[in-house]
């Protein structure tokens, strides 16, 4: 090897260990800040966990309901079951707290969802367990207050993927590629779900549960979305999902149809019909990227902001994993919902809270098999379906 020869692959060499151990940078202040761009950072973000070996998590959550929460639910329970006295330990959305134990495991062709439910007194309640062991899926749930146990067996992997990331918001709320769902169906079904980065705009800058995010609005549906990107890094912090009511906004529907008439240039009449909204919506969804934007952050400014949604979600305590990889170690969650009473009567309330801790996480180490031997006991209903087509 000759001394240029040397030289190139020297530096060739240190190019190679620069880009390996490069680490995740900042933001800077002449980055194009946009919608896009931001979500597909946050999308881009999560793309290494579908390419591990394998993946392996326990985590501990814990569901804390609301006096008000409760008191709703009690109302919901005897009204749909005609019941005077409901049983908390059978209803179980009727206790002030409970726990739960999660396990999530993949590796390249098998997969493992467990939970476990206890109460306060850490009493189990009951255990599902939901696998794909390379031939063949389980769907098992023990339920320790009935004492009952069934067991249905798949030839497919239904069983598994739908649900697997349910409880972990950070992947499941973003539409994370893994062996189980990389096809063309798959793929056109998350972007009908979850939409392109392009459907995403830059509305605001907040602070979101301390840390100074920007705003962006999925502009699909009605535009309620709200999704939270640190300034500083980029990182995804959480989001306000759905309304839950306009009782807090008086005149919603009013002010709605000014900001329509005003942005748009033209009146849509007193009392619009459905067919004129629609025809707004669809009008709304073709703006260009521009006025895209110029529509999101006027709708935001004056009602967006204020809606009341669904479900609030933040995710904190984020461990460094290494090769620029980071997770949140911890996640809270808010339920929303609101009394029987109609207008703007009505009463809007937290119902319960839910946070995860991360408890233990493992990549790309080999999983113990005796994960995916699931017992059955005896006496258990089994039902076999792998024999359909």
């Amino acid at each position: 090897m000759t001394k240029k020869t040397s030289s190139r692959f020297l530096k060739a060499v240190i190019a190679v260990i620069i880009v390996v151990a490069m680490p995740r940078l900042p933001l800077r202040a002449d980055d194009a800040v946009n919608g896009p761009a931001l979500m597909q950072r946050v999308r881009d973000d999560i793309a290494w966990v579908g390419k591990l070996e394998s993946f392996h998590l326990m985590a501990r959550i814990e569901e804390r309901r609301t006096p008000e929460g409760i008191e709703h639910s009690l109302k919901q329970i005897k009204k749909q079951f005609e019941v005077d006295q409901p049983d908390p330990q059978k209803f179980t959305e009727l206790l002030p707290e409970t726990n739960l134990r999660l396990e999530l495991d993949f590796d390249a062709r098998r997969m493992r969802y467990l939970l476990l439910h206890r109460d306060a007194s850490n009493r189990e309640l009951w255990r599902e367990t939901r696998l794909w062991d390379g031939r063949r899926s389980l769907y098992h749930v023990e339920d320790f207050r009935e004492a009952t146990d069934r067991a249905v067996f798949r030839a497919d992997t239904s069983h598994v993927t739908g649900s697997f990331w349910g409880w972990l918001g950070y992947l499941n709320h973003q539409p994370l590629v893994c062996w189980w769902n990389d096809n063309a169906k798959q793929h056109q079904e998350r972007r009908e779900a979850y939409g392109d980065a392009t459907d995403f705009v830059l509305v605001d800058r907040e602070n979101y549960h301390g840390v100074d995010c920007h705003v962006l609005l999925d502009a699909r549906g009605n535009w309620s979305d709200r999704y939270y990107v640190g300034v500083k890094d980029g990182r995804w912090y959480g989001a306000k999902s759905g309304i839950i009511s306009f009782a807090n906004l008086p005149k919603f529907a009013e002010t709605q149809q000014r900001l329509v008439e005003e942005f748009l240039g033209r009146s849509l009449g007193a009392n619009p019909s459905n067919e004129v909204w629609n025809a707004v919506h669809q009008e709304l969804t073709a703006l260009s990227p521009a006025r895209r934007g110029a529509w999101g952050k006027r709708q935001y400014s004056e009602v967006g902001k204020r809606f009341t949604p669904c479900w609030e979600f933040w995710f904190s305590d984020f461990r460094d994993l290494g090769e620029g990889r980071f997770l949140p170690f911890r996640e809270t969650r808010l339920a929303f919902d609101h009394d029987e009473e109609k207008g703007e009567g009505r009463k809007i309330f937290v119902s319960d809270q839910r946070t995860l801790f991360v408890r233990k996480l493992t990549l790309n180490q080999p999983l113990d098999d005796r994960l995916f031997d699931e017992p059955i006991a005896a006496g258990a209903t089994v039902v076999d379906e792998t024999a359909k087509p």
